[in-house]
């Protein structure tokens, strides 16, 4: 699901694009939408690239220094179309902490975490991320008021693809 949602919406700005009636401005802006889902689409791919050459000890992560903060607060934004939609309301709050990590990786996490957020709240509610520094140790914690996870679905939340119910067809990366 998550590769197919960026190929969706390339494909469909691609389509829009064909119509000669449109102005040089709506252009621009479907011609941007898909720059920034190609570039989302290669981002995830390479992701999972390293994901599967760390397994297999061929590749280390790559530790860079970075705000945390700062990684989380753009992940809420970007995901600013979804929330809209749904009319949620979304509660951040992040204490400002650097650490040291594979920056790209980490993003996916908090991107996949808060788009299930998203995804599985009801319209009109809440969702959010906390961080804090606890004992030197960052604590991030991603909220939502969906019906939640079922035990088997606990059990197996942690397996990379696992789709709790995949008829409704919501991904699992």
């Amino acid at each position: 699901h998550e590769l197919k949602t960026p190929l969706a919406i390339i494909e469909g700005y691609a389509a829009l694009l064909r119509d000669e009636t449109l102005s040089p401005a709506q252009r621009g802006e479907y011609a941007a939408a898909i720059e920034k889902e190609s570039a989302r689409l290669s981002n995830m791919t390479e992701n999972m690239l390293r994901l599967s050459r760390m397994d297999e000890g061929r590749q280390k992560m790559e530790v860079t220094r970075f705000c945390l903060d700062e990684q989380i607060r753009r992940c809420v934004i970007e995901l600013e179309p979804q929330w809209s939609v749904k009319d949620l309301e979304p509660v951040v709050t992040l204490e400002s902490i650097m650490i040291s990590g594979d920056e790209a990786l980490l993003g996916q996490v908090w991107r996949n975490l808060l788009d299930n957020a998203v995804k599985f709240s009801n319209d009109g509610g809440k969702f959010g991320v906390t961080a804090k520094l606890d004992g030197g140790a960052a604590v991030v914690c991603v909220f939502d008021e969906g019906s939640g996870m079922d035990v088997q679905t606990r059990n197996h939340m942690f397996d990379r693809f696992y789709q709790a119910d995949p008829s409704r067809g919501a991904g699992g990366f």
